[in-house]
């Protein structure tokens, strides 16, 4: 009896084991916040860009998630990117929203940077840390890749 209770035991850990290697999985990692965010040198919107995108809250039903601001994001990663990616801002027409190779005049990083009116509110402030930050530049600057 011992015995079987030591292979079931034993079976159970193993099960968790493997479902727990799917915990790796960027997707997977979205909305949590007991994940740590490091820099990555070759970020793409699909892997990358998109998961924070969805961790920090920005496809939310509170921002856009329903379009705020002019800008939809919704389940579709690739939607999503071309939604971005040399798009005119509505809210700025001078800037394109991701402006390949150029954050600095990428509407998204000039938001995120608050840079731009109106500011994110002062109690909640921009909804991205620096990590992040610079992981979507680093996007930007190597050309805005899917």
């Amino acid at each position: 009896m011992l015995r079987i209770r030591s292979i079931s035991l034993l079976i159970a850990l193993i099960a968790a084991g493997l479902t727990a290697c799917g915990e790796t999985n960027p997707v997977s990692l979205a909305g949590r916040e007991d994940v740590d965010p490091s820099l990555i040198s070759f970020p793409s919107f699909e892997n990358d860009i998109q998961e924070i995108i969805d961790r920090v809250g920005c496809s939310a039903s509170t921002c856009h998630g329903v379009g705020q601001g002019g800008l939809f994001f919704g389940l579709d990663p690739r939607a999503n990117y071309e939604a971005l990616v040399d798009v005119r801002s509505t809210l700025e027409p001078q800037f394109l929203l991701v402006e390949r190779g150029d954050p600095d005049n990428s509407y998204m990083v000039v938001r995120l940077e608050n840079r731009a009116n109106p500011l994110f509110p002062e109690e909640t402030g921009t909804p991205i840390g620096e990590i992040d930050l610079t992981n979507i530049r680093t996007w930007i600057e190597q050309g805005a890749r899917f």
